[in-house]
């Protein structure tokens, strides 16, 4: 399989030992089996639902923690896994944007290393399995994105990459890419309002990434996974 940039993927921090984290790639991967999880079983997105309602944890990661071991008590064939990091050439260090989705234009810049590129990888039998729900969790990401910034300058980059997605690759979305993506874990719950306002109150956030990372007119972090040739 190989793994090729639509978009630079960035890391604030850098990239440890010059190589991608497999654990990037592994969260954008449940992260996907947990939205498919949320929409496909009925009582395992009560179970989830609860949990975000009752509000047994303390802050954001918490919470996420606990998504997921919710999700790995529903499907174990995920829990224990690993991918192996990957190693890069051409890192490069950038300027990279920092877009306001509310406000719908830059507000600021941050430094972060960016890779763009083509990788070979193997990835375990059950998460290669999770591509199709990775393909339409990053359909419902983008169009979101893409509504937010009609009429900006980035509004194009999204028109090709939707188009993009309509092949048989599969697309995923990697490293800092936004302020707070940790947020996209309770995407399945946005259209709740019961769920959305408890996290509004409680933890004073929506789903949506409100800040998006951007290199010129480009988003940031978009993957595809493809067969290898």
């Amino acid at each position: 399989m190989e793994l090729l940039t639509y978009a630079p993927v960035a890391s604030l921090k850098g990239f440890p030992g010059n190589a991608l984290p497999g654990e990037w790639l592994l969260e954008a991967l449940v992260l996907a089996a947990f939205a498919h999880q949320v929409r496909k079983d009925e009582a395992f997105a009560k179970e989830a639902r609860r949990f975000v309602l009752e509000g047994g944890y303390q802050g954001s990661g918490e919470l996420v923690s606990g998504l997921k071991e919710r999700l790995f008590a529903a499907r174990p064939e995920l829990a224990d896994l690993a991918v192996a990091d990957l190693p890069l050439e051409g890192v490069e260090r950038r300027r990279i944007l920092v877009w306001d989705l509310e406000r719908r234009e830059v507000v600021g810049d941050r430094e972060a290393q960016v890779f763009e590129g083509v990788l070979s990888l193997e990835l375990p039998e059950a998460l290669t399995r999770l591509a199709p729900a990775a393909k339409s969790f990053a359909e419902s990401l983008a169009d979101h994105e893409m509504e937010r910034l009609k009429g900006t300058p980035l509004e194009p980059f999204y028109q090709k990459l939707r188009a993009r997605m309509k092949g048989d690759s599969f697309p995923l979305r990697l490293g800092d890419y936004a302020e707070d993506h940790f947020r996209t874990w309770l995407l399945p719950f946005y259209r709740i309002k019961e769920v959305a306002e408890v996290l509004r109150k409680r933890l004073g956030l929506n789903p949506w990434p409100r800040r998006l990372y951007a290199w010129k007119e480009v988003s940031l972090g978009w993957v595809f996974l493809e067969s290898g040739r």
